[in-house]
């Protein structure tokens, strides 16, 4: 009898230590399993921000090429009609990737149709992406100068988006 109690005791302590420990891994199985979950949409969202950072260069001007007198030259404005001026600092839109939005206005006297023909310079110059433009304002604003009869002053204000090519 005393075999048989010894024998009874040793299987009720193997099934309590057992179940625990069955337990136990199967927490760590359950941990595990969430970590590598984590990982996985770890690794997609930077697959997806390296492939956003592929197509920056689609949609910003580079970093050096947004100059003011560079922007004038390919637009063709400047002196003595339109003024194109960076309102405020660059501010960066994110560290990492290396984006700098610039806050810009153009003003100055032209026709509508003249007007028409710079913001669709703006939207379609493929040496010069990245412009986006807020706000338009055609004969706004009065003038000390005596304009051609068909002119008005008109004021383009927007963002120019810039990449810094070292970091993208």
């Amino acid at each position: 009898m005393m075999k048989f109690t010894l024998g009874i005791a040793i299987l009720v302590f193997t099934a309590i230590v057992g179940s625990y420990k069955y337990l136990e891994n199967e927490d760590l199985i359950i941990a595990k399993q969430r970590g590598l979950i984590e990982a996985k949409d770890k690794l997609d969202r930077y697959k997806r921000i390296e492939q956003r950072s592929k197509q920056i260069p689609k949609f910003a001007v580079v970093r050096g090429d947004d100059k003011k007198n560079i922007i004038e030259r390919l637009l063709e404005i400047g002196e003595p009609g339109l003024k194109f001026n960076f309102i405020g600092q660059a501010r960066r839109q994110d560290a990492h990737l290396g984006i700098i939005r610039h806050t810009f206005k153009i003003s100055g006297p032209a026709t509508f149709k003249e007007m028409q023909e710079l913001l669709k310079k703006m939207q379609t110059l493929p040496s010069l992406p990245g412009f986006v433009v807020y706000n338009v304002c055609f004969a706004c604003g009065a003038t000390n100068q005596t304009l051609k009869e068909d002119q008005h002053m008109i004021n383009i204000e927007g963002y120019l988006y810039a990449y810094d090519p070292n970091i993208i």
